[in-house]
């Protein structure tokens, strides 16, 4: 997904493959919902969390609506999506929220999944 579409439902999908889960998907939007995907027939991936941007953080794929957590001795600080760690710094794309004609400047938001 690019460019910021709203409102996409990715459910149901069962991914496989070599790579990790994380590069199943790469959504670059702020407004999708994930619903019953599986990643190599496995609805539950174990995750625990790393030292991300000085918080203990734990990096799930896009395409996952759920993790377990086994080992997590200073707590989890921050939840972010594969893509959102990829870009993490970066802006993924810009919604303009006050467009019109003749102007001068715009208002514009950040986007990046609902994670943020």
């Amino acid at each position: 997904m690019r460019d910021g579409p709203q409102n996409v439902v990715i459910a149901d999908n069962h991914f496989v493959g070599d790579a990790p889960a994380s590069q199943a998907l790469r959504p670059q939007t702020d407004s999708y919902v994930v619903i019953g995907n599986r990643y190599n027939f496995q609805c539950r991936a174990t995750i625990n969390p790393i030292a991300l941007a000085g918080r203990q953080t734990i990096v799930c794929p896009d395409i996952l609506e759920d993790v377990m957590v086994t080992y997590a001795p200073s707590g989890v600080q921050s939840m972010l999506t594969g893509y959102q760690a990829a870009t993490l710094g970066q802006i993924g794309f810009l919604r303009i929220t006050a467009g019109g004609t003749g102007y001068t400047q715009a208002a514009i938001t950040r986007g990046c999944p609902d994670l943020c």
